[in-house]
């Protein structure tokens, strides 16, 4: 059984939940702090090809982060699950570090999405990535419905 005691994060499901819904908060809002200084601050659009061309392979770079980068967070997060299942609930740690993971590979492929185009000072299509890793970290509001026990199964 796993030891709860050198968690940082609270050990009772809805402070965890309260926690975590306030981090997830957090990581949006910094995304969209920085679409706002990416927005004010962007460089001139280049007209060099060297450039484009630099460009471009780092937005597929970019994309296949992403891609991958969800995959290895949802394994991740169900590991996470896993190791700290306990009857039919999954453990407030287990619940927040999970997520907590998944929500962190998402927010950097945002963050790298947004650099390429301060960088490049062109919206399209390096903003995509971003738009991505924000819809990943939206569908995923912590609900914690996974740390309460399900009275729907005992009648």
């Amino acid at each position: 059984m796993p030891n709860h005691d050198d968690s940082p994060f609270p050990t009772d499901p809805r402070k965890a939940l309260l926690t975590l819904r306030i981090l997830w908060a957090s990581i949006l809002i910094g995304l969209l702090v920085f679409l706002g200084v990416v927005l004010v601050v962007k460089a001139e659009p280049s007209r060099d090809a060297d450039l484009k061309s630099m460009h471009d392979l780092l937005f597929y770079i970019n994309c296949g982060m992403l891609f991958v980068g969800l995959f290895v967070g949802y394994t991740l997060r169900n590991q996470f699950y896993k190791r700290h299942w306990e009857g039919e609930v999954v453990t407030p740690q287990g619940y927040t570090n999970g997520n907590l993971v998944l929500w962190a590979i998402a927010e950097g492929c945002g963050f790298f999405s947004l650099t390429i185009v301060l960088i490049s000072g062109t919206m399209t299509p390096y903003i995509w990535p971003a738009v991505g890793a924000a819809a990943s970290i939206v569908i995923n509001f912590p609900n914690g419905r996974i740390m309460f026990p399900s009275y729907d199964s005992i009648g």
